[in-house]
C-alpha cells in the first residue's frame, strides 16, 4: 500500500511538472513596441488606449488590462504632465500625457474690487473626453456662467461655466479674485509737486 501511494504522489507530481511546462511553452513570447494613449486627459479621466506587442512575430493591440500587464505613474487627479508606464515581464515601455482642467481662462479679468460689474472679456477653452479642444468667447450667447458675484469679498470666486457643444454640454470651473475696498491700503507716490511745465503724472512708488 505505500509503495502505491508513492507511485500515485510521483504521478501526481509529475503531472504538475509537465501541466506547467506546458502553459509556459503557450503562453505568448511578446516583446513591447510602444504605448498608444490618448495624449491629453481632463481631470478625472482614466487612461485610454492600448499595448503595441510583438507576439511570435505579428503585432498585436493588447488592452491595458491585458493580463501580465501593469500601468504605472498615471494620476487622473494631479494636473499636468504623467509618465506613464507599462511593463511586462522584465520589459516596459513609457509615453508622456498629459492632465488639463476642463476649463482653461485665457485673458479674462481676474481681479475685481467689491461692486464692480462683471466683464465678458477674453476666452474659455474647453477640452473635450477626446482631448481636443475648442474656444469660446465670454460673452458668447451659448455660454452659461454662474457663480459671479461682487457683494463681498472672495478669495478666490468659484465661476461655473457650461457650453453645449452639437448637444454635448462641456462644464468647468474658473476663479476670480473678489477684493472688499476697504481692505485696500493706498501708498502715495514719491513725488507730489509738480512745476508749472511738468504735465506728466509720476506714479513712482505709489501703489495699492
Amino acid at each position: 500500500m505505500k509503495n502505491n501511494k508513492k507511485i500515485v504522489l510521483i504521478a501526481l507530481l509529475l503531472t504538475c511538472v509537465l501541466s506547467l511546462a506546458l502553459l509556459t511553452a503557450c503562453a505568448p513570447k511578446a516583446t513591447l513596441k510602444s504605448l498608444e494613449l490618448q495624449q491629453t486627459y481632463v481631470l478625472g479621466q482614466n487612461l485610454k488606449g492600448s499595448l503595441k506587442v510583438e507576439v511570435n512575430g505579428e503585432e498585436q493591440l493588447w488592452d491595458l488590462t491585458q493580463e501580465g500587464v501593469t500601468i504605472s505613474g498615471y494620476d487622473n487627479l494631479q494636473l499636468g504632465e504623467h509618465t506613464v508606464t507599462a511593463t511586462y515581464g522584465d520589459q516596459s515601455v513609457s509615453t508622456t500625457v498629459t492632465v488639463v482642467p476642463r476649463v482653461v481662462a485665457n485673458d479674462i479679468k481676474e481681479d475685481y474690487l467689491q461692486g464692480e460689474e462683471f466683464d465678458p472679456q477674453g476666452t474659455l477653452t474647453f477640452t473635450r473626453d477626446d482631448g481636443t479642444s475648442f474656444s469660446v468667447f465670454l460673452d458668447d450667447p451659448r455660454l452659461s456662467l454662474t457663480g459671479f458675484s461682487s457683494a463681498a469679498e472672495a478669495l478666490p470666486l468659484e465661476i461655473t461655466a457650461s457650453y453645449n457643444e452639437n448637444g454635448t454640454t462641456y462644464t468647468g470651473e474658473f476663479y476670480v479674485y473678489v477684493t472688499a475696498i476697504n481692505s485696500i491700503t493706498f501708498n502715495r507716490p514719491t513725488k507730489s509737486e509738480y512745476a508749472s511745465h511738468e504735465s506728466a503724472l509720476d506714479l513712482n512708488n505709489g501703489y495699492w
